[in-house]
């Protein structure tokens, strides 16, 4: 078979791939809303294990639910490239962040397993659970827990905003399996949309990430007082709602106020008690979030948000109480594999850059496990993302798809 004939058995496994995945948890035309372990979500699961079976794939499911489609049975003495990211989406979320990934993955090993995989090693697709982290906290659930970052007890302890236990919702919708892979993974490959407008900026058709933005999240909750929003005399009101907003617009002003956009500021997700419209807020729930590529930035933004929080509740007589912060660190990624990448890329014709990434993913975790890690990003229309228009033109994805196989037989070659 010519090379331009394997990749037009690759792209159109891939499309083919794609759309189907696209059809599920289908919302606002374009977009997903496919929760993790939710009923969509399962959905997805069976139509990723049934295309394994359909290609002639090995199945392995572990007790977390990361899904994995293997070139041959898994074998504990082989050394094994995984490639993959994750199905299950933002709320109202986008069809190409995560599913993008898993297709070209699942592609890719499809068509590689049969002649492209040598004797010890072994060839795999990754559908990671709860990458989004939108209903059961925290996000890189899966791939945190394969790695040993997060404790399988703690993750299944999770429960979401209707106090559904993420381990029940796992066994009453028969998700998980009940082993970890049996494999030694010795390197990983990930392709993604970038979620910024950088490489359309800039001209460039691939990305290459050499390095991490650190992210420091914590939850806040500020105490008030309820009692009637009628007769309550207003400077008798202790409100929760009111104080948390202006900390909110402080933590904002933050981020607006760095002089060259280093510092990301967000709050997001809220709960508010008793959320009557006829009684001030007792208590107001959120979680904060600082991304930064230097830490010292993140601890003096925390520093001011803090004081400012002090502040607030000598103005208003809340009390605002932070949890502990969850801190993960900035990162290069392993500078062999990101000139392998870019190697690779030019040799295909490829106009790549190297990049940071903002934003979490699986990719992060295995580099921050010290796994061999490639992260590739292909364009995004207008940097659109976690968003029903999100957009990914069908020359970059395909362009993405042979960049991703491409690295693959490279990273096989070197295990």
């Amino acid at each position: 078979m010519s090379e331009q004939t394997a990749d037009a058995v690759l792209l159109q496994l891939f499309d083919e791939l794609f759309a189907e995945f696209s059809e599920i948890g289908r919302a606002n035309d374009t977009g997903l809303h496919r929760l993790a372990f939710s009923a969509a979500d399962a959905e997805v699961r069976a139509a990723f294990r049934a295309r394994c079976a359909a290609l002639g794939l090995h199945a392995h499911t572990d007790e977390i639910g990361n899904q994995f489609a293997l070139a041959r049975p898994p074998v504990p003495g082989d050394r094994t490239v995984l490639l993959g990211s994750h199905l299950d989406s933002q709320p109202d979320g986008g069809r190409f962040d995560g599913q993008l990934g898993v297709a070209a993955a699942l592609a890719v090993v499809a068509e590689a397993a049969h002649t492209e995989v040598p004797q010890g090693t072994n060839l795999g697709a990754v559908n990671w659970a709860n990458e989004e982290g939108a209903r059961f906290q925290p996000s890189v659930m899966g791939s945190s827990v394969f790695t040993g970052q997060l404790s399988l007890a703690e993750a299944l302890a999770a429960s979401d905003a209707e106090h559904t236990l993420l381990s029940d919702e796992l066994v009453s919708r028969a998700l998980a399996g009940t082993s970890a892979l049996p494999a030694t993974v010795a390197a990983y490959a990930e392709l993604h949309v970038e979620q910024g407008a950088r490489l359309e900026r800039d001209g460039a058709e691939l990305g290459i990430v050499d390095r991490t933005w650190a992210a420091h999240k914590a939850d806040v909750r500020v105490h008030g007082v309820q009692t009637h929003t009628g007769p309550t005399p207003m400077a008798l009101r202790v409100d929760a709602l009111a104080a948390a907003a202006r900390l909110i617009a402080l933590l904002r002003e933050l981020g607006l106020a760095d002089p060259d956009d280093r510092l990301h500021t967000a709050a997001a997700w809220m709960r508010i008690t008793p959320n009557s419209p006829n009684a001030t807020p007792s208590l107001v729930e959120f979680k904060v979030e600082l991304r930064s590529p230097e830490e010292e930035r993140l601890h003096a933004a925390r520093a001011a948000l803090v004081t400012a929080a002090q502040e607030i509740e000598r103005g208003t007589g809340v009390q605002c109480d932070f949890g502990a912060w969850s801190e993960r660190r900035a990162a290069s990624f392993d500078p062999d594999l990101v000139a392998l990448a870019t190697a690779t890329a030019i040799s295909m014709g490829i106009r790549a850059q190297r990049m940071p990434t903002i934003a979490g993913h699986d990719a992060v975790i295995m580099n921050a496990a010290g796994v061999p890690t490639v992260l590739l990003f292909t364009p995004s229309a207008e940097g659109i993302t976690h968003h029903a228009a999100e957009y990914t033109e069908p020359a970059d994805q395909h362009r993405g798809v042979r960049a991703l196989a491409a690295v693959a037989r490279a990273l096989l070659a070197r295990v």
